[in-house]
């Protein structure tokens, strides 16, 4: 197993306010990793530059060993914590869409996913519910055979018995050896699924370590970690 994220000496400013400081960090490949923080704390940034959306800082980032490029953005996933789609297509004209623009999107998984939520592929994406839309952006974002995807507050509009329907979904469909970052504030809904994490406040690094690691030695959950942590 490698480190499909490397990043050293990381600082990002927007004007005179510190995003991120001194920032060290490798993120292990074939991983589910939870990016947690209060707001405000650097986390959208972070995602942000690894999918090569902001380039201004100072420091080294590398993905799957190469510098931030146009090789790593090929193989990079984002989904925004507020996604664009263009409202006035319908699902299946979607997938046609990014079949078009990302050559490492996939009908078949599209197809699978959609089928899977139960989602019209006729119906306008307008003419959906917030919640369901929020699905079919994130479904979208897994469509693509990705080695990195950096998910930003995916479940934010999703009712929790949908939430576990999309864990399952991930867990069975995720390609081999690829790696998941995920910001969330719903940490006890996808502790199950989150088997390393990242603790960042104020734009520092606390702590990344295995989940596994954390439980045996605190003896308590993720989340009741997490709280403690930023109490």
């Amino acid at each position: 197993m490698g480190n499909i994220v490397k990043i050293n000496n990381l600082n990002m400013s927007y004007g005179k306010t510190a995003a991120l400081k001194n920032i060290n960090l490798e993120l292990p490949d074939d991983n589910f990793i939870g990016l947690l923080g209060p707001n405000g704390s650097g986390k959208t940034t972070l995602l942000k530059i690894l999918a090569g959306l902001i380039t201004y800082y100072t420091g080294e980032v590398h993905i799957d060993g190469q510098p931030v490029s146009t090789y790593t953005k090929s193989i990079v996933s984002y989904l925004p914590s507020s996604p664009y789609v263009n409202p006035r297509l319908t699902l299946e004209q979607l997938i046609n869409t990014y079949a078009s623009f990302f050559p490492n999107f996939s009908r078949e998984k599209a197809n699978y996913f959609f089928d899977y939520l139960h989602l019209a592929k006729n119906t306008m994406f307008s003419h959906l519910s917030k919640g369901l839309q929020e699905q079919v952006a994130l479904s979208l974002a897994l469509s693509k055979n990705s080695k990195l995807y950096l998910l930003d507050e995916p479940f934010g509009g999703i009712d929790v018995s949908t939430r576990d329907k999309i864990n399952d979904m991930i867990v069975t469909n995720y390609p081999n050896n690829s790696t998941f970052l995920i910001v969330t504030h719903e940490i006890h809904d996808m502790e199950s699924l989150l088997n390393y994490v990242v603790f960042i406040k104020n734009g520092e690094i606390l702590l990344a370590k295995s989940s596994d690691s954390i439980r045996s030695g605190n003896a308590q959950s993720i989340e009741g970690f997490y709280k403690e942590a930023f109490k």
